[in-house]
């Protein structure tokens, strides 16, 4: 079974479902004033994550700007680092929401979630210039503790923030 994610901006907040559906080819489909295809129709590639919809948005396209900045949260999981990126709120958040970020609509606080300090440059890289990010460390959770990773990864990604003009505070 293969899955597209649905794109759409609501009240200003941005939405992303994941829509499971079965691959197809051209000879399946209904007739149609379209030209025909061969080959099976597939959904394009998703960005592998952690949490229960095990995909993010498109690797692609920019991010909202947040009119309260963004938030970044990090913690390691069998020596791999893993992040959320979640739009600032006045909303608390507990540990688990963050790290397994909710993908149901209703409950949803604008969250993102990548393993690697590499998926988390190409994430930052979707966000609006001159964008502020507090990244937090330090938060215990009934079984999980957000920690910053060790100070070279901070700096490699403090440095990969400023280059794309992002303002990154963290706090200890």
């Amino acid at each position: 079974m293969a899955a597209v994610v649905v794109a759409a901006r609501i009240g200003g907040a941005a939405l992303f479902v994941l829509l499971p559906f079965a691959a197809c080819t051209a000879t399946d489909a209904p007739p149609s004033s379209a030209p025909a295809t061969s080959g099976p129709v597939t959904a394009p590639p998703a960005t592998t994550v952690t949490g229960p919809a095990a995909t993010t948005p498109p690797a692609t396209g920019p991010l909202p700007a947040g009119s309260k900045g963004y938030e970044l949260y990090s913690w390691p999981v069998d020596g791999e680092w893993h992040f959320t990126l979640a739009v600032g709120t006045n909303r608390t958040k507990t540990v688990d929401v963050i790290t397994h970020p909710p993908r149901d609509p209703s409950t949803d606080f604008g969250m993102v979630d990548v393993r690697g300090v590499d998926a988390l440059a190409a994430l930052l890289a979707r966000l609006p210039a001159g964008q502020g990010i507090l990244w937090s460390g330090g938060i215990q959770g009934p079984t999980t503790e957000l920690a910053l990773p060790p100070p070279a990864i901070v700096d490699e990604v403090r440095q990969r923030a400023g280059a794309l003009g992002l303002s990154l505070a963290v706090s200890r």
